[in-house]
């Protein structure tokens, strides 16, 4: 079982700033921590990590445990991308599928575009939806492919949808 912090413990140990989504610590709790000193260290995946009160997890659900006053029971989604972003306008809740949906174009795409991949001598174009694969189709162009993309990614995952 996760070990996980109340909310007033939490808000004993922590302060947070809304404008710049800064988590701050309220208390020394060791010798290494002290009043003041900014909560937070980025994983290999660019998410800060913290230790608050005993308790390991990244810094966004903090930040939704402080605002909310509940631990999240779902997915926590960067609006714009930029993990390191925590103020709580750029937080959202979102399924696994939806939070997928946000992300970029892996690096060792070939074609260029989300979604789009080659297939013999034309471009095949997939989404994942709910852990499942669907093919949208195989097209002349990757632009073409893309377009195919774009449309099943609105029509799936409406604002979460992101075309690059």
């Amino acid at each position: 079982m996760i070990k996980m912090i109340s909310h007033a413990e939490l808000l004993r140990l922590v302060d947070y700033d809304r404008e710049t989504g800064i988590i701050t610590r309220k208390v020394r709790t060791s010798n290494r921590v002290h009043v003041g000193d900014i909560v937070g260290f980025p994983d290999a995946n660019g998410y800060l990590q913290a230790n608050i009160g005993g308790v390991r997890a990244y810094v966004h659900q903090f930040v939704w445990l402080y605002v909310h006053g509940v631990w999240p029971d779902h997915d926590i989604d960067h609006r714009n991308r930029d993990t390191q972003n925590n103020t709580i306008s750029n937080l959202r809740r979102a399924t696994a599928s939806e939070n997928l949906a946000n992300k970029k174009r892996p690096s060792n795409n070939t074609s260029g575009f989300k979604g789009v991949h080659p297939k013999r001598s034309k471009w095949c174009s997939q989404i994942r939806c709910g852990g499942q694969r669907i093919t949208l189709g195989v097209f002349e162009t990757p632009e073409l492919a893309h377009a195919a993309y774009c449309d099943a990614a609105k029509r799936l995952f409406g604002e979460f949808a992101r075309a690059a």
